[in-house]
């Protein structure tokens, strides 16, 4: 059992369950949920990555584009708009078949992708002319001049890319030596204390998730960015319809959901949102250098 929690450091460590090829604790203070004996670095990533997201997983995610589009990347791009300004330089990390990208480079973004699955780099480039980056990320790959700002990013975007972190808390500190004094990260994960998660209970599809290595909560979230120096903006849930609709109709014995008029479904599911138990956890944070707060 872990000494303590790697984000609040707390060390009300507890068993939350055994799984076939790892197991999940439980940190009572945050509520996170991360996988015992977890050792920092790329190798165990490399081997989950190539298992996972292979030629298969291309054509699961080709069989629903249309559902990518419109659930996910077009509120992703919903989302830079908002926090950011338009048309500026930005990197995503984890960019998997490019839907966003694709959409961010037809807004008039300036936008690169880095993708570690060779299969989904392919696809990429094949349906929508992307040139992804193929490889893990290191800050090495955008090796920045400190004094040519034009070389730095802007925004620097990754969706679901941190409960596939074994060290999420360096990851942040890295992504700090490639964003502009001021620029912006926006990022979500799915989250700890959702629907899908209350319905399944501990053999949640998201919990039996090898290379899910952490289940955040919004309490863990915040002080994960926090410990990076990141100055968050806006943390938000979201409950996807399609996925709130499976959810309920999947609960339905347990939650007396069966009967419901579609009025009284969106009002559970904006509630859901409300109350930080939808399925993802939203987060908009700026990074201000040492330079900036002295001034």
């Amino acid at each position: 059992m872990p000494d303590s929690c790697p984000i609040c450091n707390s060390n009300k460590i507890v068993l939350f369950q055994r799984y076939p090829v790892f197991t999940l604790v439980e940190c009572q203070d945050c509520g996170l949920l991360f996988q015992e004996n977890l050792a920092p670095g790329a190798a165990r990533l490399t081997e989950l990555s190539a298992q996972t997201y292979n030629a298969d997983w291309v054509t699961m995610r080709d069989t629903y584009l249309r559902s990518t589009f419109l659930e996910h990347a077009a509120f992703y791009m919903l989302l830079l708009n908002i926090f950011a300004s338009p048309k500026s330089r930005l990197l995503e990390i984890g960019s998997g078949t490019g839907e966003f990208l694709y959409l961010a480079q037809a807004a008039g973004w300036n936008a690169v992708g880095l993708e570690p699955s060779a299969p989904s780099c392919a696809y990429a480039r094949q349906k929508y002319g992307l040139d992804l980056r193929n490889s893990f990320w290191t800050p090495a790959l955008f090796q920045q001049d400190p004094a040519d700002q034009e070389s730095s990013f802007d925004v620097v975007v990754f969706w679901h890319l941190l409960e596939h972190m074994t060290d999420p808390l360096q990851f942040l500190k890295e992504i700090k030596a490639v964003l502009k004094p001021g620029g912006l990260v926006l990022c979500c994960v799915p989250n700890r204390y959702s629907l899908t998660n209350d319905v399944y209970g501990k053999n949640s599809p998201l919990y039996l998730e090898t290379d899910h290595f952490f289940h955040y909560t919004e309490k863990s979230l915040a002080l994960l960015m926090q410990q990076a120096s990141f100055n968050v903006l806006s943390l938000f849930c979201r409950q996807e319809p399609n996925r709130h609709a499976s959810d309920l109709k999947a609960g339905q014995e347990r939650f007396h959901t069966s009967n419901l008029t579609f009025q009284e479904t969106m009002a559970l599911m904006v509630n859901y949102q409300a109350n930080f138990r939808g399925h993802e956890l939203f987060c908009a944070a700026r990074y201000t250098s040492p330079e900036s707060r002295r001034e």
